[in-house]
């Protein structure tokens, strides 16, 4: 039996990646001037965080490589209802390619990919395929689910969805943006239950 394809992203759609950096970015007083990861949360808005929490890039970047070594990628509860829906989206006979860009860095590969491997086994996270690539677009699928519209625009997937998250908010907000790209764009309160509403079965009919 043939089984239609999803690629599902990993940061910010089912691991608490800007939880987990504003949890080791508290412990710098450099990081808007916070010591409580929740100030640093409500300061959250956009994609590029070091803009929201008011420090250069290359100091975000320096903080990143001590949050591999404080367990990022390997420490964290994944999203409410991430790994039931993930299930339920593998019994109705889709094949899951967990894809992620978390490689787009030049260094400590060899400890992100065995971070992420050991977090998705211990959470009993399913998958067929894990694949690190910044060009998701290069993967043919039926339906790709993502945090980040630029991944999304011009994809080959017929079936497109936005996880909701504060940096994706005001471009799902504007009017005709998603529509244009026939983009989905989950609800905030119960995102994974929309995705295997809408998904249905996985099943190619011979």
């Amino acid at each position: 039996m043939k089984r239609k394809h999803i690629l599902v992203d990993l940061d910010n759609v089912i691991y608490p990646f800007v939880e987990f950096m504003a949890m080791v970015m508290s412990q710098s007083t450099e990081a808007g001037n916070a010591e409580d990861p929740d100030a640093l949360m409500n300061l959250y808005r956009h994609y590029e965080l070091w803009n929201d929490w008011g420090i250069p890039k290359g100091q975000f970047i320096f903080w990143w490589e001590r949050a591999i070594d404080k367990g990022l990628y390997k420490q964290g509860n994944p999203y409410p209802g991430g790994v039931t829906a993930l299930w339920q989206i593998s019994d109705n006979e889709w094949d899951i390619n967990i894809v992620t860009s978390r490689l787009n860095m030049f260094r400590l590969h060899d400890e992100v990919v065995v971070n992420t491997a050991e977090w998705l086994k211990f959470y009993g996270i399913p998958f067929r395929h894990l694949t690190f690539t910044h060009d998701k677009w290069r993967i043919e699928a039926d339906a790709i689910i993502d945090d980040v519209p630029s991944n999304l625009i011009g994809h080959n997937a017929p079936l497109k969805f936005l996880y909701p998250a504060p940096h994706n908010r005001d471009w799902a907000r504007a009017p005709g943006t998603h529509e244009a790209e026939a983009i989905i764009v989950l609800g905030e309160e119960y995102p994974w239950s929309e995705l295997v509403e809408q998904l249905g079965s996985g099943k190619v009919e011979e």
